[in-house]
């Protein structure tokens, strides 16, 4: 896979993550925690390879 591939794949799984999360709400569930949990961690290991992996 390419460097690209994978951040679109890792950038699709993010999104996927958070199918059915409310945005905006206050009082959020610990599944609606666990989402955004993981959604993080996504970004963050997209944001790594951005940074970190050359081509």
């Amino acid at each position: 896979m390419t460097k690209k591939e994978v951040i679109d794949f890792l950038t699709e799984q993010r999104d996927l993550k958070l199918v059915g999360y409310e945005w905006g709400k206050d009082d959020i569930s610990e599944f609606e925690r666990w989402q955004l949990a993981q959604a993080n961690m996504y970004l963050d290991v997209i944001e790594w390879i951005e940074n970190e992996v050359e081509e």
